[in-house]
């Protein structure tokens, strides 16, 4: 049982101001609306930044890994996205940390695994030459970075609700967000594995900062 966070933070992104529908209500009227709102920002991004932290917790020897650094992704007009994870610091199970630069590179269907300690680079093809699929989109690619998903092509692979308020040590500290709870469908690939996601938005920009 993996427990996994992001977060991204500041929020950082280049979307012209008329793309976001910036209301003073303190929650959507809807689901619909909210993912309606996602999508039209989404498509004007240009560029997301910012500080990550990624953590994965072993249920089961309740131990956990982290690791710390930086995320850029950029999206071009015609929808065609790259981006990097740069990981500088890991603390290990027990609270140890140490110095662990590793890279994970996107762009045109590949993915790069750079790893600075072992002199190593790993590349994948992620899409095939003339393939459709966007390794990016939760619910279809291995790296679900939710930014300008259809909201008709998210409520066909998961249940859609708003989610409490995050408790966890990493995302609690979030405050103005817009917090997005999806549940795999029953015959859908991720329903295998996931139980449940949570992203969590700042409610300004509408750029994802907590995935839980």
């Amino acid at each position: 049982i993996l427990f996994t966070c992001i977060q991204a933070t500041p929020p950082a992104q280049e979307v012209p101001p008329a793309s976001v529908d910036a209301t003073n209500d303190q929650e959507p009227v809807s689901v619909n609306r909210l993912l309606d709102r996602l999508e039209k920002s989404g498509a004007s991004l240009k560029s997301l930044h910012g500080d990550l932290t990624y953590r994965v917790h072993d249920s089961l020897l309740d131990e956990a890994e982290t690791r710390i650094g930086r995320v850029v992704l950029q999206q071009k007009p015609d929808g065609d996205r790259r981006f990097a994870f740069v990981f500088e610091e890991v603390i290990l199970p027990g609270g140890r940390g140490h110095k662990e630069k590793q890279a994970y590179i996107y762009r045109d269907g590949w993915l790069i695994q750079l790893d600075h300690a072992h002199k190593q680079m790993i590349k994948r093809q992620l899409v095939e030459d003339g393939s459709t699929l966007d390794p990016l989109k939760i619910g279809e690619g291995p790296i679900p970075i939710p930014i300008g998903q259809p909201r008709a092509e998210v409520l066909a692979r998961f249940e859609a609700g708003f989610a409490p308020a995050p408790d966890h040590p990493l995302l609690k500290r979030l405050k103005d967000i817009h917090s997005l709870r999806l549940v795999p469908r029953v015959g859908t690939s991720m329903a295998e594995d996931t139980e449940r996601i949570d992203i969590h938005y700042d409610r300004k920009t509408l750029a994802p900062i907590g995935i839980d």
